[in-house]
């Protein structure tokens, strides 16, 4: 996904950074969210890519501390053969059951 390297707001000074074979300025009204420095590490790095007229910074999933979802309740969802429904759209029984056992609180244990 690329990211927004500009930030609204009249800074002390606009200064070009050159990219590729181009030159960057934030256009009025707007500033760089780093410094040249800062931009030229991006680049070094090989994080910044030019999107139409727009340099834009690459993000990564790697760069959030995201963790695999590894709580996904296979063994909830009957076989919509097996079971006759009485409703159009119906929970399964055990996935109900599941819902209500992580909310109780039993009394007296400090939980």
């Amino acid at each position: 996904m690329t990211d927004n390297l500009l930030s609204q707001g009249e800074g002390k000074d606009r200064p070009p950074f050159e990219f590729g074979d181009r030159e960057y300025r934030p256009s009025s009204g707007y500033h760089w969210k780093v410094r040249l420095d800062g931009l030229q590490t991006l680049a070094d790095k090989d994080r910044l890519i030019q999107v139409g007229n727009w340099l834009k910074y690459k993000r990564f999933l790697s760069d959030f501390g995201l963790v695999e979802i590894n709580n996904i309740w296979t063994d909830t969802v009957p076989s919509t053969f097996r079971l006759e429904k009485i409703f159009a759209v119906q929970t399964p029984a055990k996935l109900v059951a599941r819902c209500l056992l992580y909310g109780y609180r039993p009394r007296g244990l400090g939980l």
